[in-house]
């Protein structure tokens, strides 16, 4: 899926680029929720993974690639950038968050809490 969107970047200069809606699979054990999803063309230095409450958000920028003088004629590809929002129902430690990215794979590791059962001692006037 695709949307366009308007990036202001520092020299108040206005670039008008796609953002893509990256594809992502959700798996599950009882230790952790994984998230693996494509974000081609995205470096390490490009992409933010944020969790703020119970939101989880995935935001990776592309540069687009150009070579040294010369000017694009014809292209089948299209450059943007990425982002997808997930709301969590169900917590998880986020001191112990995990994100790879490799060869434009990412693969975000979000550890469950364990639920926490204690015993209430009752007293008695």
């Amino acid at each position: 899926m695709e949307k366009n969107t308007t990036v202001h970047e520092n020299t108040e200069k206005e670039i008008k680029k796609p953002l893509f809606v990256p594809k992502i699979d959700i798996y599950s054990d009882d230790a952790n929720i994984y998230l693996l999803g494509d974000f081609p063309g995205v470096l390490e230095n490009a992409l933010e993974v944020s969790l703020e409450k119970d939101t989880l958000t995935i935001e990776g920028k592309v540069s687009p690639y150009a070579l040294n003088e010369t000017e694009l004629k014809y292209s089948e590809y299209r450059v943007g950038d990425f982002r997808r929002v997930f709301t969590l129902n169900e917590n998880v430690d986020a001191d112990k968050i995990e994100a790879t990215l490799k060869n434009g794979a990412l693969r975000v590791v979000l550890p469950r809490t364990k639920p926490v059962t204690k015993k209430i001692e009752v007293k008695t006037n």
